[in-house]
């Protein structure tokens, strides 16, 4: 469109010479200034009437017009790099003898590229075969193979990830040292009955699925495997589960047949009952037929609570959704042998996150006459008491909702729980604990007020704090008006507090 007519030039080497292209057009454009924005000859000339600082005016010499440039076009035909294989036979004939001819093409294939190998039932012997050609191999799956022991070979792909064993016949798996970078092992639905000690030593695991199994004890050091956020033992007939509260990382975790899950900061926790009719525990169901209700939990609760692996936080924060979803599930919960007394050894961790979903729990049952009255019987109130003496508002008010509660169950209770050591520290965190506590705590000496032989102590302690909350009076930057607060003439107020 600039009057200039471009001119092509093929070179002996077949590249274009597009010099007279760009050299110079009606427009003054030349090739660099195509590419890098170099100044036209009218740029150049603009800045060459360009006053000088001495008033003179500048002059600059165009810059020469360039050579021919040459571009080289050149199509190569490039091979595809495979990533991901999967072999299978259409009839399995049950020898594990594999055709040369197999070889032969697998030979021409570029095998040191595979990531992910898929071997199918009477091929996995291909792993070891041709070990040597798998160096980018990082997941090797030999689900459904009819293994009976894992090939020793597998311990020659020391940069394997993933290992996956599930649906074959193994009884136990085999030493795993030698493969470092192992992050997730899978072997569901097996035989496997126990595990080896050595498993601690592959500390990069974050997936261990071994549901479907035999395992009753199962052997996890969770100290050394504190990078695992995912372990299923889903239809197990486990008899004790290992020390858990050292796995921080976990966010899944299925047990006999509850499958619990959360996000990273535990904002969501899934709990769901699954099909346990088809394992080995479907007897301890009655064939399979409590997979709804509380009786479904029975088993998940006779686990947990055997021991002080329920101090895990998402396993302590699944106890507590479940109390809160059904009265009928905190009954199971107080019925579990151990139950109650481990929610109360719950509440002495030192993670807050803990204590908060344990008191919940408590708090739950706590809200049923009959279960309160067991919490009282198993010395909650020294639980309470050592919660509420915390420094930490948070631990505060964990002692606070579980002491409402078990004071709102009956007058019976309530009058088993009060004393003036509890009114007093009560009082004291009313007058000084931050907003929340306040509120809680004016609760609880709300409920504790309900019966009689209580509230006419409250009445004569807490009288004057209480008719200045009713009159909105801040006792401790008001000192005046909270000495008027005991007047004679202020004692119809107080005694419409106490009401």
């Amino acid at each position: 469109g600039g009057g200039f007519t471009p001119h092509h030039q093929r070179t002996p080497s077949g590249s274009f010479a597009l010099g007279s292209m760009f050299a110079r057009s009606a427009s003054g454009v030349n090739l660099p200034v195509f590419l890098g924005g170099t100044p036209s000859s009218e740029e150049v000339g603009d800045a060459a009437a360009t006053p000088g600082g001495n008033g003179k005016m500048m002059t600059s010499t165009p810059p020469p017009r360039p050579g021919p440039v040459r571009v080289k076009l050149e199509v190569v035909e490039v091979t595809p790099k495979p990533r991901s294989m999967e072999l299978s036979r259409t009839n399995n004939s049950g020898t594990s003898t594999l055709p040369n001819q197999l070889y032969d093409i697998l030979k021409s294939c570029q095998l040191e590229y595979i990531q992910e190998l898929v071997l199918k039932e009477g091929l996995n012997r291909l792993a070891s075969d041709l070990r040597p050609r798998w160096d980018s191999l990082r997941r090797l799956d030999l689900a459904s193979t009819a293994l009976v022991a894992v090939p020793e070979e597998i311990n020659g792909l020391p940069q394997i990830e993933s290992l996956v064993l599930d649906n074959n016949k193994l009884t136990a798996l085999p030493s795993l040292v030698r493969l470092p970078n192992l992050r997730e092992l899978s072997a569901d639905n097996n035989a496997i009955t126990t595990l080896r000690a050595d498993l601690r030593e592959c500390s990069e695991l974050r997936v261990i699925s071994l549901e479907g199994n035999r395992l009753t004890k199962p052997v996890l050091d969770m100290r050394a495997l504190a990078k695992v956020h995912t372990l299923r033992l889903f239809g197990n007939p486990i008899e004790y589960l290992p020390e858990m509260h050292h796995c921080s990382s976990l966010r899944v975790l299925t047990l006999v047949n509850i499958r619990v899950s959360a996000d990273a900061h535990y904002n969501t926790v899934e709990v769901s009952i699954g099909d346990v009719s088809s394992s080995s525990i479907s007897s301890a169901f009655g064939g399979g037929g409590a997979r709804q209700g509380s009786k479904a939990y029975a088993m998940f609760f006779s686990l947990i609570f055997r021991h002080s692996s329920c101090q895990h936080l998402l396993i302590a924060t699944a106890i507590a959704r479940i109390a809160a979803e059904d009265k009928a599930n905190c009954e199971a919960i107080a019925s579990t042998e151990g139950a109650i007394q481990q929610l109360l050894s719950m509440v002495l961790s030192n993670d807050v996150l803990v204590v908060r979903e344990a008191s919940k729990t408590l708090a739950s049952l706590a809200a049923d006459p009959a279960l309160a009255q067991k919490l009282v019987d198993a010395k909650a109130l020294q639980r309470i008491q050592g919660l509420l003496g915390e420094s930490k508002s948070a631990v505060q008010i964990c002692g606070l909702q579980i002491l409402s509660n078990l004071a709102f169950a009956s007058d019976f209770i309530a009058r088993e729980l009060f004393s003036e050591t509890l009114l007093d520290r009560l009082i004291t965190l009313v007058r000084g604990g931050e907003r929340e506590v306040q509120v809680i705590g004016l609760e609880a000496i709300g409920n504790l007020s309900f019966e009689p032989a209580n509230r006419r102590i409250i009445a004569r302690y807490a009288r004057s704090m209480l008719a200045g909350y009713a009159l909105g009076v801040d006792q401790e930057r008001d000192p005046e008006a909270a000495g008027a607060l005991s007047s004679p003439k202020m004692q119809i107020y107080a005694a419409g507090a106490d009401l």
